[in-house]
């Protein structure tokens, strides 16, 4: 009975993973994003489940990360894994496994090394813990949420930044061979419960992948917990017994060798590319749009304190208040006025002119509201927080 619950659970667990990788959308550079077309499927599956729960109408229901959308679909999934393994046990009472089981375990290794990879990679090259962005340098830090107040003070250090993503990248490769497998899980694991804790504890909105990928680390290291059980409470010295791959054909360690450099390489290439096309290793010191920075109003009472201009084509101004209102920005081809648009689908357009000293100004009619303000540009280096020259050895 306890062997047939096993089998089941095991059965149950792969028809999740696959389940979960599949339908989820991930941004990749050059694989695949599977889960960004067969997921449309899925979101009738969270219309209906939405409408049994009486969920409000509000509810966000596209399956991305920590909306109401992905939890409804984890119930989906659930469904799905519970009668998939039923059937598979009904139709496959043999609970010979372990060739599967193998293959599961390097699957799941190799796919936990291309998120490590991604991850780990983002922080080295600072792509995902970024300079904080003008606008957000200048908002009172009370008036910050704690997410972006954690990915701002992560993106203010650089060797941080890069220390964060090294840790990332060892375990990943580490879990591409065999032999190192094992303590490429255990890393990866420590690693992620530290992710997990920071999702949690600062509120980043990919709480429920980041449990997911802290449970493939628990699969990794499955096959080896009866072991580590043991090592770990000081019983006795023991000896893993590592899996070798029996080939009885020097052809078949041929194509192995080859499948899996192959495999290595398309990883390396998916976590590597974009960088490599974009040259851009240090997000730092990547060239920023035009205008990008922060501008002081030099004109005395106004109601305007500072505009912004953000690396993602936004408008952004601060009123005296210390209130942001944000628009979406394009340039017009003769580059004098500033095209704006609000989230109601409002259009605006200021016309401005940039001074020989790099300062502009800014006249027109934005929401029934007559600007007029000459700015002067800020050199975000001299704050404190991103001053070159913050570390000291002692506090005197």
């Amino acid at each position: 009975m306890i062997n047939n619950l096993k089998i089941f659970g095991f059965r149950f667990v792969i028809i999740f993973v696959i389940g979960f990788v599949l339908t989820l959308s991930f941004p990749f550079y050059f694989l695949p994003n599977i889960g960004k077309f067969i997921f449309p499927f899925f979101e009738y599956c969270n219309q209906f489940w939405a409408s049994f729960l009486h969920l409000n109408e509000s509810a966000y229901l596209k399956v991305i990360s920590d909306s109401t959308g992905l939890y409804l679909h984890l119930i989906t999934l659930l469904i799905i894994s519970l009668t998939g393994s039923l059937f598979w046990s009904i139709f496959q009472k043999n609970s010979k496994n372990a060739k599967l089981k193998k293959w599961v375990y390097i699957g799941v290794s190799y796919y936990l090394a291309l998120i490590l990879f991604k991850y780990g990679f983002d922080k080295v090259f600072k792509h995902q813990f970024y300079l904080p962005e003008p606008n957000t340098l200048y908002t009172p830090m009370g008036d910050l949420s704690k997410d972006i107040l954690f990915w701002s003070t992560m993106g203010s250090s650089y060797s941080y930044s890069v220390f964060s993503g090294l840790i990332e990248v060892f375990p990943a490769v580490l879990l591409l061979f065999r032999k190192t497998r094992l303590i490429g899980g255990l890393i990866a694991m420590v690693v992620m419960i530290n992710v997990v804790m920071l999702n949690f504890g600062f509120d980043v909105s990919v709480k429920i992948f980041s449990l997911f990928l802290l449970g493939l680390t628990l699969i990794v290291i499955s096959p080896y917990r009866r072991a580590l059980i043991i090592f770990f409470s000081g019983q006795k010295p023991i000896q893993l017994n590592l899996e070798c791959h029996n080939f009885k054909k020097k052809k078949q360690l041929i194509i192995y060798a080859v499948v899996k450099s192959v495999i290595i390489g398309l990883i390396l290439f998916e976590s590597l590319g974009g960088y490599f096309e974009t040259n851009n290793f240090n997000d730092d010191n990547f060239p920023r749009p035009c205008l990008h920075g922060a501008y002081t109003n030099v004109i005395p009472n106004q109601s305007i304190k500072r505009v912004f201009f953000h690396r993602k084509q936004f408008f952004i101004i601060q009123n005296q208040q210390d209130k942001f209102m944000s628009y979406g920005l394009q340039f017009s081809e003769d580059l004098t006025q500033l095209i704006l648009t609000d989230y109601e689908g409002g259009h605006f357009v200021l016309k401005y002119k940039v001074n020989t000293d790099n300062d502009i100004s800014i006249q027109g009619v934005l929401q029934q509201d007559t600007i007029n303000v000459t700015t002067k540009k800020e050199n975000l280096k001299d704050l404190p927080l991103l001053k070159n020259n913050s570390f000291n050895w002692s506090f005197d």
